[in-house]
């Protein structure tokens, strides 16, 4: 037997070294740079029949390589760092002609390149999927929010194994692969600890994770934190002990992974995606932010260029009052003019006075103060001469957004980030002037401005601390940066009077002005009281010199957002603060990262085919200013609202064959929502729109003449169109007596619709040949509707009513059932220990901004408390404490009607016996919580009510919460409210 066993040994060894032979023989194979993962390297080293006569594996000369890019023959590959921010509009940041200091942009643009059209999709999770997998958001399945998904291939939310994504690529090249903050492309029914994780980052490619699951989150309690696939509960501060804030937090995180991974293994280049929360509402900074924001203003506001002389009375000093002053404490009469020649002297830059006094106070800025609230927000030190750059740089938000927009395109054109023959757009209607506006209004609009200007400055800081460490480990000078400034237009979803809680948007319930007032007058707005947003006219300011804002697809207020591109070691010293013009989207960054490592793009990846990639790369436009973008088409839309980009080809110039005139650019637009109405415009439909025309780009110049009633009109002749002329707005026609004008139509501002109709037949046949191609049909311009949780699966969907939960569970929206407005009912088993005075939450949904919470208050007595949107608090409290005889805990939510605002009668139960009743007079339309969880037993993220701290656990045994969404019919008495209000 021992022998036929040891001949059995040998003829299995000799099989295995077979095997082991013949697969040295086969090289890898030679798509391997296109087949994903890499083939396993080869085993070399010889097998004998026992280790003393075999080669030890892990040898010098025959160990196996470390996975890393230079195994695939890519030599000094560059780490890649991916800044994408949120809500951001185009005119937003210093670096593209706005008035907010941004630091970090100004000094990467200063040593790379500015991109002045690139372009998003509009809306936040489709441009991240877009990004992430260089594919149009359609083709990635995120045609929409999560939270809106349906079950058509564009719109599942459910990013495709046929669209890996730049960091599973990478993963499979070497690189450390993480991602710190938003991910919005998780569906809403994959969420909660039940997964599956097939769509997180970290089964995306990537090793690290640290962020938020979901649109937004509260910035000093995310509800909503995790790290890799992990729920955690906000620290109260951040690493240097300073108070919580999570964009403080995702800097600190992302810094110390470098850190360490650096320490570890330097060789190994990074990829990492760093993806703020910010500057999506809520607008919650810090105050030393809103302190330095203020000090900058208040100094522009003493900035007076008119001569004071001018008027009796100056923008800010009344002459009259200051004589009447000046002469009590000297005891004497002044003459005005006098006065008046004193003031302009201490206003003139080269007097002696200022030379020993930098602040006199008639109208000239304090630099010191300034650069003491900024020193304290940056923990910086400023030169006077940076901080004087800043106050020049900025606009006075008191004067408005129309005049935001005037100063910010003059400024834009001398810094070349728009086209000097750029036209500025004009506000819609729909939104009012500045002037039109009483100054209580105003008041609380420039605040509101100033806080988010605020929370701007502080996320591009917080950006460059991720940067200086990069520099600090020695890795800066080859790291491609893409600072991406906005996932779409900035928003207006603060609607027409800006908002304190966003909540009150999808529950479209009106806020009181009045609180408005109150919460600028007491200086808590941008405090953790409130999940704030700003006026939509704001957005449209931010977005200048474009149409329209986030939502609006179809139009570049929309959809384009700056870049700035940096690499040392990457583009030539002498292209550094230079600045791009060519057409890109964010489906193009995937494919130049790419090319800039060197690696082609995979066709199969864990073997599912690949669907070819859908953006170009611009690489070559790093060193070559001038190389045309292949990037000729480009499809967007976004609920309802659609577009379409084409530029045409290049054609021989007829008066020289050896010359090429560029194709024209054009766009075509059509509006079906605008954010701050509900509504979808009254007077077309989805399928037949009032599409809009454009020549962006290589349109010529036309003729001024008059028409045949003494009009101006410019000739459009060379557009090829069926009409010769078209009439611009009057302040678009030159004043220097020029007689032509220029065509291109960088932002929008001239419709072209009606005097090019076959152009624009022929151009919204390409928008349904491009939304065909790409998964965008069913056309939807739904909104409201599409976020009923009933739309997508769920794991409580089917026959099951009841569920149980133990304590100590956090579940998230899209795996619970859906209580909105419904008939349940929610039971509380509980344990109290005689002589102990019961308190703590029960069962929790939502928090401080909208939701419900079912607890022993500290009188210790039952209570359900509905908040409705923090405009009004219902608390049902039972009549009599609770005791240790209770092990029954229940309320009965009855609905008054089917409309789902009509609130609801609610019933308290002990033990089985009524305990309290109440009445909720409204109820929540759509959302409960933009971020929390569903808690039972204690509360996370933020409280519903400030009568408690959290946790607020519940202080006896918890054994269940049942929630049960089809309970037995109601008794009469559950109804008195419905039975009231009829």
């Amino acid at each position: 037997m021992r022998k036929i066993l040891r001949r059995a040994k040998v003829i299995v060894l000799c099989f295995l070294m077979a095997v082991f032979s013949v697969g040295n023989i086969f090289p890898a194979p030679a798509l391997a740079q296109q087949m994903l993962p890499h083939p396993a390297q080869p085993f070399t080293a010889k097998i004998g029949l026992s280790y003393e006569d075999s080669a030890n594996p892990y040898s010098d000369d025959v160990k196996p390589a470390l996975e890393s890019p230079e195994l695939y023959g890519i030599e000094n590959p560059p780490n890649i760092l991916v800044v994408l921010l949120d809500d951001v509009g185009y005119s937003q940041l210093n670096t593209f002609g706005g008035s907010v200091p941004t630091a970090t942009l100004d000094t990467l643009a200063e040593n790379g390149l500015r991109y002045t059209e690139f372009h998003t999709t509009a809306l936040c999770a489709p441009t991240r999927s877009a990004l992430l997998t260089g594919h149009n958001h359609h083709s990635a399945s995120n045609g929409i929010l999560p939270e809106m998904g349906t079950g058509f291939p564009g719109y599942s939310s459910m990013i495709p194994d046929s669209t890996a994504t730049i960091g599973k690529v990478l993963h499979e090249y070497g690189y450390d692969t993480s991602w710190y903050g938003k991910d919005h492309n998780v569906p809403q029914w994959e969420t909660s600890i039940a997964g599956p994780f097939d769509h997180w980052p970290t089964n995306l490619g990537f090793d690290y994770y640290y962020g938020f699951v979901g649109g937004s989150t509260d910035q000093y309690h995310p509800a909503s934190l995790v790290e890799n696939t992990t729920r955690l509960q906000s620290p109260d501060t951040n690493a240097d002990g300073s108070s919580y804030h999570l964009t403080v937090d995702l800097a600190d995180h992302a810094i110390d992974h470098l850190r360490q991974l650096n320490a570890v293994a330097p060789q190994k280049p990074f990829f990492a995606y760093f993806a703020t929360g910010a500057t999506h509402a809520p607008h919650q900074v810090p105050k030393k932010w809103i302190d330095a924001i203020k000090a900058i203003q208040e100094a522009k506001k003493v900035e007076n260029p008119e001569p004071v002389a001018a008027s009796p009375k100056s923008s800010f000093f009344d002459l009259a009052e200051i004589k009447a002053m000046l002469g009590k404490v000297i005891d004497g009469d002044l003459d005005v003019q006098n006065l008046v020649n004193a003031i302009q002297e201490i206003k003139n830059p080269d007097s002696d006075i200022l030379a020993n006094n930098p602040d006199p106070g008639f109208g000239r800025p304090n630099v010191e103060k300034v650069k003491a609230a900024l020193d304290k927000a940056m923990n910086s030190d400023l030169t006077l001469e940076d901080v004087q750059t800043i106050i020049d740089n900025s606009v006075d938000f008191s004067k408005g957004w129309d005049y935001y927009r005037d100063q910010t395109f003059q400024r834009q054109k001398d810094l070349g980030v728009i086209p000097q023959d750029a036209y500025l757009s004009k506000r819609d209607d729909s939104l009012p002037a500045w002037d039109s506006l009483n100054q209580e209004h105003k008041d609380v609009y420039t605040a509101m401005m100033e806080v988010f200007a605020a929370f701007t400055a502080q996320t591009d800081h917080e950006v460059g601390r991720v940067i200086k460490e990069i520099e600090n480990i020695g890795k800066l000078d080859n790291t491609l940066i893409f600072y991406i400034v906005g996932d779409n237009g900035s928003s207006a979803e603060g609607e027409l009077e800006g908002l304190l809680n966003e909540l009150s948007v999808f529950n479209q319930i009106n806020e009181p002005f009045y609180q408005k007032v109150e919460a600028v007058d007491d200086g808590t707005l941008g405090s953790y009281l409130y999940y704030n947003h700003f006026p939509a006219a704001w957005a449209w300011a931010m977005d200048t010199p474009f149409q329209w804002t986030k939502q609006i697809a179809s139009h570049f207020g929309g959809t384009r957002n700056g870049l700035v591109v940096s690499w040392p070691n990457g583009i030539d010293e002498a292209q550094n603060n230079t600045t791009r013009y060519q057409f890109s989207h964010a489906i193009d960054i995937m494919p130049t990262i790419l090319e800039a490592i060197g690696i082609d793009a995979p066709v199969e990846v864990d073997g599912i085919a690949q669907k070819p990639m859908e953006g170009t790369s611009f690489f070559d436009t790093f060193n070559n200013p001038h190389h045309k973008s292949s990037h000729t088409t480009q499809y967007f839309e976004m609920l309802g609202n659609q577009g379409i980009y084409n530029r045409e080809v290049d054609y021989p110039d007829p008066a020289d064959p050896n010359l090429t005139i560029n194709g024209k650019g054009w766009m075509a637009s059509a509006i079906r929502s605008i954010p701050w109405d509900p509504d979808p415009i009254a007077d077309e439909t989805l399928l037949h729109m009032n599409w809009e025309l454009y020549c962006i780009e290589d349109c010529g110049t036309g003729e001024i003449s008059l028409d045949e009633n003494g009009e101006n009109q410019v000739s459009i002749e060379g557009l090829n169109c069926d009409q010769q002329y078209v009439q611009f707005p009057s302040s678009d026609y030159p004043d220097d007596g020029s007689t032509t004008v220029s065509l291109n139509d960088y932002a929008q501002a001239h419709n072209l619709a009606d005097q090019c109709p076959n152009k624009l037949d022929e151009m919204v046949k390409l928008f349904y040949a491009e939304a065909a191609r790409y998964n965008v049909l069913p056309l939807n311009d739904q909104k409201i509707e599409r976020y009923d949780v009933a739309l997508r699966p769920s794991w409580v969907q089917g026959d099951r009513t009841t569920f149980t939960y133990p304590d100590k569970i956090r579940v998230t929206e899209g795996a619970i059932p859906d209580v909105r407005n419904k008939y349940h009912t929610i039971t509380a088993n509980v344990t109290i220990p005689e002589g102990t005075d019961p308190e703590g939450m029960l069962a929790t949904f939502g928090g401080r901004f909208a939701g419900y919470g079912f607890f022993i208050n500290q009188d210790h007595k039952l209570e359900y408390n509905y908040n409705l949107s923090d405009v009004k608090h219902t608390g049902i409290v039972s009549d009599d404490p609770i005791d240790s005889s209770y092990v029954s805990l229940k309320f009965v939510y009855v609905p008054n009607s089917d409309e789902n605002e009509a609130g609801a009668t609610v019933t308290l139960y002990g033990n089985g016996e009524q305990i309290g009743q109440g009445c909720l007079d409204e109820s929540l339309l759509s959302r409960f919580t933009i971020d929390e969880t569903f808690d039972v037993g204690f509360d996370t993220g933020t409280p519903v009510i400030d009568d408690y701290t959290l946790p607020f656990d519940f202080n006896g045994t918890l054994d269940t919460v049942t929630v049960d969404i089809s309970p037995p019919e109601p008794t009469d008495n559950e109804t008195i409210c419905a039975s009231a209000n009829n």
